[in-house]
C-alpha cells in the first residue's frame, strides 16, 4: 500500500507487484479521502474505514479484488466506485 498524503485527506493506493496482497486495518478510527487499486488479487479487511471520497479500480485489472470492512461515508454516498467488467 503506498499513502499519498497523511490524516483525513490519505489517498490509500494498492499497486501492482506488491509483496503482500492482503491488507487488514488495524487502526481504529482511520480515515481516508481515497482508496485507489491497481492491481487484483488484494484483499483489504479490518477495522472501519472513514472514506470520505470512494473507492477506484485501475480500468484494466480484470481479476478479483476483496475488500471487507465496514466503511461509514464522510459524505452522502454518490457513484463511487468504478469497475470493468470483461
Amino acid at each position: 500500500m503506498i499513502v499519498t498524503s497523511a490524516g483525513e485527506n490519505a489517498v490509500l493506493t494498492f499497486p501492482a507487484g506488491a509483496a503482500n496482497p492482503t491488507n487488514s486495518n488495524d487502526v481504529v478510527g482511520l480515515g481516508a479521502s481515497s482508496i485507489t487499486v491497481t492491481a487484483d488479487g488484494y484483499t483489504i479487511a479490518g477495522e472501519p474505514l472513514s472514506l470520505g471520497g470512494g473507492v477506484t479500480v485501475d480500468p484494466t485489472v480484470t481479476g478479483l479484488n476483496t475488500l471487507v470492512f465496514s466503511t461509514p461515508m464522510a459524505r452522502p454516498a454518490g457513484p463511487s466506485a468504478s469497475t470493468r467488467r470483461g
